[in-house]
């Protein structure tokens, strides 16, 4: 097949006038700014605007390529005075690459980000030098350009390097050279088009695999809708990276934004440098004391910034508005609230958090292990063995889940919160008549009484008792739930909802307890003003790492029917205290990985398929960054296998090629080029060509790759 000059491809190309002209507006007024070095509000806004608040159709890249969240619009405003200076310099330089200070703005900018937030970033540095960086911003789909042209167009060959940034240069260049052109300008929109427009014949783009960070947000945002997922692709994808990453973007929502005095405290014990509110000195913190925080000046002075101070800073942001800070005592609390408003709001990595969970299935897994079953105990009474049905990883996240959703939702919350606050008094006091008793244990009837109780619940029992001889739960919980709808009859308990059936079955015994919360209250009476705090809605996730190496029928039960219809209660075959609800609320959410490679787990039925939504994780060449090398020269070569004349007809080529983390080495296990190397020899040695050579022998790849037989072209990948 005859090769087309890049040249000829364009002439076919019908420009975008529109992005073109507003490229040409704003550009060179964002270098004039940048260039100035002045602080964020002396700049023209709506330049300002356009490069760092602006969240869709902007002028450099305007197809979606990634954009900053408002909160890290909000720490890059703080942090301006350490971002300003480095968009000077690369601004100043319009003819020559700055590689060194585009990766310390990137690195810079990684500080103030939740992701690292790449075509974000290199959009800001493609759009202060035009003549010399391409407009395509996301490195994946950079690489599939380069790799359509080098296959398709009779074009010089250019090297793939390791960096956006340098790709980016050569890229523009070749274009430069086709259109015969040295303005920038000029040729803005062409690689876009020509990876966007142009038909290489015999040849498809690969499916949308963009993972920057405007794609997880799509996939965030889709989990919210389906409430459970399934990330699908090859092996070495970062399917359960990217699964934690998702996650974290839902439980970062749960934490408060509030700043009290314990939070100042715990950020301020150590001396540490500080820059002041508004000018370029620097203040430093000296630690803490009873009334505030202390500071001591560039001379050498030392003040003491008040909590309260500290805190309404903070809220008015003062350090970005004008006649907030009026005084010197002012300049201090607003220095230190700046301070920690830039480190509050920095990027979390947390991995592991109370509402988030992670385990991994195997073929082995059970109902019984996942869900809830019967767990073997020694019999309190030293009578053998007892059976108790336990809740297992779903159903403890699911109840959690459920236990804060009843709350954010009630009717009665604003009362359930007044009450709550005197509740634990209460609880308090019963724990005490029933330590104080001689028998350990409180009558409710003659019969039945309370005994055993924990930070959760009380335990009850009737000494006639056949069935349940070691005595049911009542939770504190429940009794809440009761006292929030202010109901204070038996028989209207069981007109209350998202109650548990054990307790409108045991209504008798649970009014009891309602009834000495009165009586406690009549005794100790509310504090006549009592602030109410609104239960805030949080998200829980449950990961599911490898979610097709089970029989998810199996495994699943009767909540297939609870992951459709959420909030709707379903009926274990295992009771716990008598009931046999178990309940998936709409703020619980479920992210499934699933290697695409593996034909011998099992498969997922369409009842099981219906209810969950699919997502490729597929390759992608990766840059390198500060924490990761990045064997590009490896990934293409591998790359090259994968197409439709190598792979089995029964196989597609998304499901079964190797992915980028086998090309990964970090820069923390190698020091040196030559470990690093050693590392890359190894990696394709001992992991990669392995599994081609599986691939070959199970029959998925096939035929002959420049010009060698298949398994001939993989062993010469060892090196």
């Amino acid at each position: 097949m005859e090769r087309r000059t890049l040249e000829n491809i364009c002439k076919g190309i019908n420009v975008w006038t529109d992005w073109q002209a507003n490229y040409k507006k704003f550009v060179p007024e964002f270098i004039k700014e940048a260039a100035s070095g002045s602080h964020w509000e002396n700049w023209n806004q709506d330049v300002f605007h356009e490069f760092f608040i602006k969240s869709s159709d902007q002028c450099v890249s305007s197809l979606k390529q990634g954009y900053f969240t408002n909160k890290e619009k909000e720490a890059i405003k703080t942090h301006w005075d350490e971002i300003a200076p480095l968009l000077q310099k690369i601004a100043q330089e319009q003819y020559n690459p700055q590689y060194e200070v585009y990766n310390e703005l990137k690195t810079q900018i990684r500080e103030y980000t939740n992701f690292d937030r790449r075509a974000a970033t290199n959009r800001l540095i493609a759009g202060l030098q035009p003549q010399l960086l391409c407009t395509i911003v996301n490195q994946h789909k950079l690489w599939e350009l380069y790799a359509l042209l080098t296959k398709h167009v009779a074009e010089p060959e250019i090297e793939w390097k390791p960096t956006w940034f340098e790709n980016s240069y050569q890229m523009q260049q070749l274009f430069k050279k086709a259109l015969q052109t040295d303005d920038g300008y000029q040729i803005i929109t062409y690689p876009w088009q020509v990876y966007e427009e142009h038909d290489f014949t015999h040849s498809n783009k690969a499916p949308n695999n963009d993972m920057s960070e405007d794609k997880i947000a799509e996939i965030s945002a889709l989990l919210k809708y389906k409430k459970q997922i399934i990330l699908q692709g090859p092996p070495g994808t970062g399917k359960t990276r990217l699964a934690k990453e998702i996650a974290q973007m839902l439980t970062d929502a749960n934490s408060t934004s509030g700043l009290t005095k314990e939070i100042i405290t715990a950020n301020c014990q150590n001396q540490t440098s500080i820059p002041t509110a508004k000018t370029k000195l620097n203040f430093r913190i000296l630690g803490v004391n009873g009334n505030g925080v202390r500071v001591e000046n560039s001379e050498g002075k030392e003040y003491t910034a008040p909590y309260n101070d500290i805190v309404n800073m903070y809220e008015q942001k003062a350090w970005e508005k004008e006649g907030v800070i009026i005084n010197g005592a002012n300049s201090y609390s607003a220095a230190v609230a700046k301070f920690l408003y830039g480190k509050l709001n920095a990027t979390t990595t947390s991995e592991n958090t109370k509402d988030c969970k992670i385990i991994q299935f195997h073929p082995s897994y059970s109902y019984e292990d996942f869900v809830r079953g019967l767990v073997a105990k020694p019999d309190p009474d030293d009578k053998g063995i007892v059976y108790n049905a336990e809740n297992k990883i779903l159903a403890q996240i699911a109840e959690e889940a459920y236990q804060n959703f009843a709350l954010n939702q009630s009717t009665s919350q604003p009362t359930a919160e007044v009450n709550i606050s005197h509740f634990q008094l209460f609880i308090d006091d019963i724990k005490e008549q029933i330590a104080e008793s001689k028998e350990q244990k409180l009558s409710l009837t003659d019969q039945v009484y309370l005994f055993e109780p924990d930070d959760k619940k009380f335990k009850y029992k009737g000494d006639n008792w056949i069935a349940h001889k070691n005595g049911l739960n009542m939770k504190y919980s429940e009794l809440e739930k009761i006292i929030a709808s202010g109901v204070k009859e038996r028989s209207q308990i069981k007109n209350i909802p998202d109650l548990q059936e054990l307790t409108k079955q045991h209504s008798s015994y649970f009014i009891r307890i309602v009834d000495m919360y009165y009586e406690y209250l009549k005794k100790h009476p509310l504090p006549s003003q009592t602030e109410v705090v609104e239960t805030k809605l949080k998200n829980y996730v449950l990961i599911i790492d490898e979610i097709n190496r089970a029989n998810l029928s199996s495994v699943l039960g009767e909540l297939i029917y609870g992951l459709e219809y959420r909030n709707k209660p379903v009926n274990s075959m295992y009771a716990i205290d008598g009931d046999k609800q178990l309940v998936l609320p709409p703020n619980f959410y479920i992210i499934g990985t699933m290697n695409t490679a593996d034909r011998s787990v099992g498969h997922i039925d369409y009842a099981i398929r219906r209810r969950f939504a699919f997502v490729d994780v597929l390759p992608e060449a990766l840059e390198e960054d500060e924490e990761i090398y990045f064997n590009t020269a490896g990934f293409t070569k591998v790359a090259a296998l994968f197409n439709s004349n190598n792979v089995s007809p029964e196989f597609e080529a998304k499901d079964v090629q190797v992915g980028h983390s086998y090309f990964i080495v970090k820069k923390q296990d190698a020091p040196s080029i030559e470990e690093r190397d050693e590392l890359f020899r190894l990696k394709m040695t001992y992991e990669v060509v392995p599994i081609l050579l599986e691939y070959v022998k199970d029959g998925i790849l096939n035929g002959t790759v420049a010009q060698m037989d298949v398994k001939n072209y993989i062993i010469s990948l060892k090196q």
